[in-house]
């Protein structure tokens, strides 16, 4: 039996940080890429498509978005799709104009209800899932049974670390709890770093986050995709499918001894070449500038950003450089010089501090962004 294990999907979500035409290009590509999952599902004979949370971005999504959705799964009638809620969609219903696929099982998170099995008799596989978001207490890690003649997959959507002894309970995965419980697989969601290794549950089982199917942000750096899972004979096997076509990727770029903004640029293009080799103008990039910069440094930043983005699909700059302080010459008949000995004669300050004011000051007067 073939299955995917996937999750934190976010169609819907808005990517506000990112400029107009970018945003909606990345909106699309959420859905895009759920379609190419569901095709690749289709193409190898995958019976069951996992979706361990964050199906959407949010219980408000628009109609349109779930329409389209739902008639993507409809289009693969013969894929099974379990889809379990997170704590974005938590609340999200389908309204009565649409239509529900017959191969979309969703969790139910009703609060009277417990764990939800998916028994595929033929193959001697379960699949137990539970929404976190019903349950207010962790006694539902006791309720959970398992033929340990099958192989078992559970899944969940939430944070791993343990319950406090108090009893608060808030959408946690305790490990330690689900040890013992004859548990081949634990398909998690939430957590949109990927697990290209599956960590050790216990004797029997292993577990892992899917990671997002594609990066929404410059702390999500990294390829991102979903699992194959083969279960035969008690046995798993687990390989990556990349998805994403476009990275969000995170370029430290050292600009010490570059005293001009040419050099700089420079320096930049240097450090890019091997992404250019790669074909990589289509991910989004962010340069970070390390390093010390010299205090008659000028550093267009707005120029460097529009120079960057007539290449890549977006990218921006941030500045991380510190101020060379040796290279203030104090004795100089200028402002940046009389400032700098102002804040040097400063003995109520500390080296530390004074530092901070010189960069700050010195980038004020240079007409740079603090």
């Amino acid at each position: 039996m073939k299955l995917i294990h996937c999750a934190d999907l976010h169609i819907g979500k808005t990517f506000s940080s990112l400029p107009i035409g970018a945003r909606d290009i990345m909106q699309r590509s959420l859905v895009d890429n759920f379609v190419s999952l569901m095709r690749f599902a289709h193409d190898n004979d995958v019976d069951v498509v996992m979706i361990s949370g964050d199906f959407f971005d949010r219980a408000k999504v628009a109609v349109s978005y779930k329409k389209e959705v739902l008639g993507i799964v409809a289009s693969f009638p013969h894929v099974s799709v379990v889809y379990l809620k997170g704590n974005h969609d938590a609340n999200i219903e389908f309204e009565d104009e649409l239509v529900v696929p017959s191969n979309l099982l969703i969790v139910s998170n009703d609060k009277d209800d417990d764990w939800t099995y998916f028994r595929y008799e033929e193959e001697g596989v379960t699949i137990a899932a539970i929404d976190l978001n019903s349950q207010f207490d962790a006694s539902f890690f006791e309720r959970l049974v398992l033929n340990k003649d099958d192989f078992n997959i559970v899944m969940l959507h939430g944070m791993m670390r343990a319950i406090s002894e108090t009893g608060h309970f808030e959408r946690v995965v305790d490990i330690n709890r689900l040890r013992g419980k004859n548990i081949d697989y634990l398909a998690l969601g939430d957590i949109h770093i990927p697990d290209y290794e599956p960590r050790k549950l216990d004797n029997r089982g292993h577990y892992a986050y899917s990671g997002s199917l594609t990066g929404t942000g410059f702390d999500e750096i990294g390829e991102r995709g979903f699992f194959l899972l083969e279960a035969e004979q008690s046995k798993l096997t687990r390989s990556f499918a990349r998805m994403t076509k476009r990275q969000f990727r995170i370029i430290d770029v050292d600009i010490t001894h570059c005293d001009t903004h040419s050099k700089i640029h420079s320096q930049i293009d240097f450090v890019l070449d091997k992404l250019r080799r790669n074909d990589f103008v289509n991910d989004l990039i962010r340069i970070n500038l390390v390093g010390k910069y010299e205090a008659t440094t000028i550093k267009d930043i707005e120029n460097l950003v529009l120079k960057l983005n007539e290449e890549f699909f977006h990218a921006e700059v941030k500045d991380s450089s510190t101020l060379d302080i040796s290279s203030i010459n104090c004795h100089e008949m200028s402002l940046k010089s009389k400032f700098a000995a102002l804040v040097l004669r400063d003995a109520t300050l500390t080296k530390e501090e004074q530092d901070k004011i010189l960069e700050f000051g010195i980038k004020a007067l240079q007409r740079e962004a603090l």
